[in-house]
């Protein structure tokens, strides 16, 4: 069978997805680079509803078989799971780490289309804890349109008020106060996630987050917000604070505190359970079998 993976999205996170994806296909699979050529179709969706329909439909009228992995629901301009089950009820399989059925029974729905649950990974042979001064007080994230989601100002004012020194994944001019990583390769980005002791989770409404386990292996602990989709995957090695009007008090008071040391059977854990091989041989025997 020919497997043709969609990203829609220039996007660093969906990247990794598709990259984990496509390296870790059954050699009975062939990918092409070709849509026109795929036999099955994997499309990760970043909240398009409108593009990710119109775009399944094709598929379906193509005579092709498709597979959805679902970035983000409640977020969108679409957040209610009726508008999306016209999707996922096609779909070959629906990948997600939220609880996508237990959302639509909140929505009223019913939901009748195949499933799985399950996280995103990490490659434990890049993200690896080298030893270093932990210079900065927090990896923040956010960049372009996208900064405010992930609360990158609450973070810079609660730096500020320790004086203390953000390592900022995204693109920008540093300062004193923020060291932008500005493009730089995983490897080095490993390096500087093991200078932070915090790593940031801090994406409003919902999210997963991959710098929670990237920074994690590097001896950062992370940083999300109090809310059951963090709780399910980070339960037990992150901080948390609520999602409310004193998200930079709150920070504060971590920040002063400081952050504790990363254990070995932490770092064993997350290599264990959300080793990308483990994830995507899941994924394509379900999706494809």
């Amino acid at each position: 069978m020919n497997v043709y993976v969609e990203k829609f999205l220039p996007d660093n996170a969906i990247s990794r997805i598709t990259n984990a994806l496509k390296k870790y296909l059954s050699l009975e699979h062939t990918l092409t680079e070709n849509p026109e050529g795929a036999d099955f179709v994997v499309v990760c969706d970043y909240g398009r509803r409108r593009k990710t329909l119109w775009y399944t439909q094709k598929l379906i009228e193509q005579k092709k078989r498709y597979a959805i992995i679902q970035l983000s629901v409640r977020s969108t301009p679409n957040p209610n799971t009726l508008d999306w089950l016209p999707i996922w009820e096609k779909a070959e399989l629906t990948w997600s780490y939220y609880n996508l059925p237990e959302l639509c029974r909140e929505d009223g729905n019913t939901p009748n289309f195949k499933f799985y649950w399950a996280p995103l990974g990490v490659d434990a042979e890049i993200f690896k804890e080298t030893k270093a001064e932990r210079r900065f007080i927090i990896a923040g994230t956010g960049t372009g349109k996208r900064w405010n989601r992930e609360c990158k100002n609450e973070i810079l004012e609660a730096a500020r008020s320790v004086k203390k020194t953000v390592f900022q994944l995204g693109t920008g001019e540093s300062s004193k106060e923020v060291f932008y990583s500005n493009g730089m390769n995983d490897t080095t980005l490993a390096q500087y996630y093991s200078q932070c002791q915090f790593v940031s989770g801090l994406r409003r409404i919902e999210g997963f987050e991959l710098p929670v386990l990237e920074g994690l292996l590097c001896g950062a602990r992370p940083i999300c917000f109090d809310k059951p989709h963090y709780r399910k995957w980070f339960n037990e090695f992150a901080e948390y604070i609520p999602e409310d009007k004193k998200k930079v008090e709150n920070l504060i008071k971590l920040f002063q505190k400081g952050a504790r040391p990363v254990s070995k059977s932490e770092k064993d854990y997350v290599k264990k359970n959300f080793d990308w091989e483990k994830i995507c041989r899941g994924f394509w025997k379900l999706a494809l079998w």
